[in-house]
């Protein structure tokens, strides 16, 4: 869509109601730190971690290895 076009006609249509409760009401504090939170953390992060871990070094694009090639090309 180019400069010339503008946005699309549904851009300027009014949206219907002034006022959307909110999903989780005033009234509520859920807690934000709960075990199941650190748990599933937990798990997520050792995964994406591991699969990180696991291609850098498959493919030979960890920290641990680029930083002797760039002092080797430079020295």
């Amino acid at each position: 869509m180019s400069a010339k076009e503008g946005l699309p006609p549904e851009a300027y249509e009014e949206i219907p109601g002034d006022r959307y409760p909110p999903y989780i009401p005033a009234s509520q504090s859920p807690p934000e730190v709960t075990v199941r939170t650190l748990i599933l953390g937990s798990l997520f992060g050792i995964l994406f971690g591991s699969a990180n871990a696991f291609l850098g070094l498959r493919v030979g694009l960890t920290i641990s290895t680029s930083i002797p090639v760039a002092v080797r090309r430079w020295a």
